[in-house]
C-alpha cells in the first residue's frame, strides 16, 4: 500500500482565495535526515509506494539542498519501488525534479500542478506568482522531459472579478494543457482571506461557467485514458472494486484501473494488467495471472 511522509508543513505564499497561511502559518521544513529515516522505515513495513506530502511540497529545502535533492534522496532508498509527491506550487516546481522523473523507474510520471485561472488578470488578482504564458511554458518543458507524464489540476471559476474573457482564457490553458483529471470549484469566500470584500460574480454565471468547464474537460480526460486501451500496465492492487466483481489498484501514472484475475491477487503486491477499456475516470483491464 501507500505510506503518506510529510516532509513540509505550513505556507508562505498569500493566494487570494486560501485561509492555509492564516491558519498553518509559515513553512516548516522537515529535516532530510528525518524524512529519510521515516520512508525506511515504511519500507521495512511492507509498503511499497512513498508519497512526499507538503501545502507546497516543492518548496522543501534545507541548507543548500531543494527539492531534487530531497526526491533524489529518497528515491535512493532501497525498497522503494515508488515515489510520489503533492501538492507543487507551479512558480516553484524544479525541472530538475522532471528530469529525474524520466530519468529513474521509481519516481512515478504524474504530477499535480494547479492552475487555478487560465487568465493572466485574475492570477495576478489571486497573487499566484505566474502568468498564463508562464505556466504553459512550464508544462511544454516538463512534457518535453517526461513525455508520459500524466497531469492534474485546480480550477476555481467565478474568482471575483472574471469576466467572460478571463473565463474564456481558462478554456483554452486547459485545451492546451490536456490534463488528465481536473478538480474544479465554483469559488466560495473565505472570510479572513484577501479576496473578503471583492465583488463576487453571480451565482448562476458561476454555475453556468463551471458546467461549461466540465464540458470541455471531458472529452480531452477521456481521450487520455483511452490512450492506455491496448498496454499493459504495471498496478499496485489496493482491494476490491466498488462493484466487489473485480480488483482494483493505480497505474504509475496514478489512474484507477479495475480488473479481473484468473486468481485472487494479494494486496499490496503488483500485477501486469492488460487495459480493455476505458472510462472517464478508470481503466478496465485483466491481470495476466
Amino acid at each position: 500500500m501507500k505510506a503518506f511522509v510529510t516532509v513540509m508543513e505550513g505556507c508562505n505564499k498569500r493566494c487570494a482565495f486560501c485561509i492555509v497561511p492564516s491558519t498553518r502559518g509559515a513553512e516548516i521544513y522537515r529535516p532530510l535526515g528525518s524524512v529519510l529515516d521515516e520512508a525506511k522505515r515504511a519500507v521495512d513495513a511492507g509498503y511499497m509506494e512513498i508519497e512526499l506530502l507538503g501545502q507546497n511540497v516543492n518548496c522543501w529545502k534545507e541548507g543548500k539542498k531543494g527539492f531534487a535533492d530531497l526526491l533524489a534522496a529518497v528515491s535512493d532508498v532501497e525498497g522503494v519501488r515508488r515515489l510520489r509527491f503533492t501538492t507543487s506550487h507551479p512558480r516553484h516546481f524544479p525541472l530538475a525534479a522532471a528530469d529525474l522523473m524520466a530519468e529513474r523507474e521509481n519516481l512515478c510520471p504524474y504530477l499535480h500542478l494547479p492552475l487555478q485561472s487560465g487568465s493572466s488578470r485574475i492570477l495576478k488578482a489571486m497573487r499566484r506568482q505566474y502568468d498564463k504564458a508562464w505556466y504553459l511554458g512550464l508544462v511544454g518543458a516538463i512534457r518535453a522531459r517526461v513525455p508520459e507524464i500524466a497531469l492534474s489540476t485546480d480550477v476555481i471559476v467565478g474568482f471575483p472579478g472574471e469576466t467572460e474573457e478571463d473565463f474564456e482564457e481558462t478554456l483554452g490553458v486547459v485545451r492546451a494543457a490536456e490534463y488528465d483529471t481536473m478538480f474544479s470549484f465554483r469559488y466560495s469566500l473565505r472570510p479572513g482571506t484577501p479576496a473578503t470584500g471583492l465583488e463576487l460574480v453571480p451565482e448562476e454565471v458561476s454555475r453556468e461557467r463551471h458546467q461549461r468547464l466540465l464540458d470541455v474537460q471531458a472529452p480531452l480526460q477521456a481521450r487520455r485514458f483511452k490512450a492506455s486501451v491496448g498496454k499493459t500496465l504495471e498496478v499496485l492492487v489496493e482491494g476490491r472494486s466498488k462493484r466487489g466483481t473485480e480488483w482494483m489498484g493505480r497505474s504509475r501514472d496514478n489512474k484507477v484501473v479495475n480488473f479481473t484475475a484468473p486468481r485472487e491477487p494479494r494486496v499490496n503486491r503488483f500485477v501486469q494488467v492488460a487495459i480493455t477499456r476505458a472510462g472517464i475516470n478508470s481503466l478496465t483491464g485483466e491481470a495476466a495471472s
